[in-house]
């Protein structure tokens, strides 16, 4: 019967826990480190620019987690669980001396409190993204990620080039069109559709930006 509730009701109880998450992160900030949780989210540079990072170092195309700008708050959960897990993994399986057998043989006491620092911060500002800024990171998505959706339901094809020196050409393609464009002949598709995260994190930029300068 629990099974069958859960089931039932995932995406209504996915979307309350990040709503809980918010309010519970709200409080926290507030009372505990008597800071404004929203003010943080804003100007959590460091924290967003460092856990990026790591996750484009394992992941090499974030594209490939699509979830991250989904509005099924399930996949989105998910996704975010996979974004973090990959790199975590990927550092347990280099420091772990039973599979990367170089370790012991170059191991030394500075390397080693090197690589033990390396990765504390690393899983540590990975769980704090996932804790403080996922929550409120969905909300945001919601919002910013329509233009990106709408783009990628949408039959249209723009490709571009440049002519005669810096002349830009474009022509449009539909999806029946027998029309095709050679890529060899200079042609892009800039059409931004298969980008979401691009396109959604390019949107979430401009409005965070907008939110600073206003409050």
């Amino acid at each position: 019967m629990m099974q069958l509730f859960l089931t039932r009701y995932s995406k209504q109880l996915a979307f309350a826990s990040l709503f809980l998450a918010c309010i519970t992160n709200f409080y926290l900030f507030k009372y505990i480190f008597e800071l404004n949780y929203f003010e943080f989210y804003l100007k959590a540079g460091a924290v967003v620019a460092l856990s990026i990072l790591l996750l484009e170092l394992a992941w090499g195309d974030l594209e490939k987690n699509d979830g991250l700008v989904s509005a099924d708050p399930v996949d989105y959960i998910g996704a975010c669980l996979q974004l973090i897990g990959l790199p975590i993994l990927v550092i347990g399986y280099h420091l772990d001396s039973r599979i990367n057998i170089n370790i012991v043989k170059t191991k030394k006491f500075l390397e080693s409190i090197a690589v033990m620092i390396f990765a504390v911060l690393a899983t540590s500002g990975l769980i704090l993204w996932l804790i403080t800024i996922t929550p409120a990171q969905y909300f945001v998505n919601l919002f910013c990620g329509a233009p990106s959706r709408v783009i990628n339901s949408s039959n249209a094809r723009i490709y571009a080039r440049f002519t005669k020196g810096l002349k830009l050409e474009w022509k449009l393609c539909q999806k029946n069109d027998s029309n095709r464009f050679d890529l060899k002949d200079g042609w892009w598709d800039a059409s931004m559709r298969h980008k979401p995260i691009k396109v959604t994190n390019a949107f979430v930029a401009a409005i965070l930006l907008v939110l600073n300068w206003v409050l």
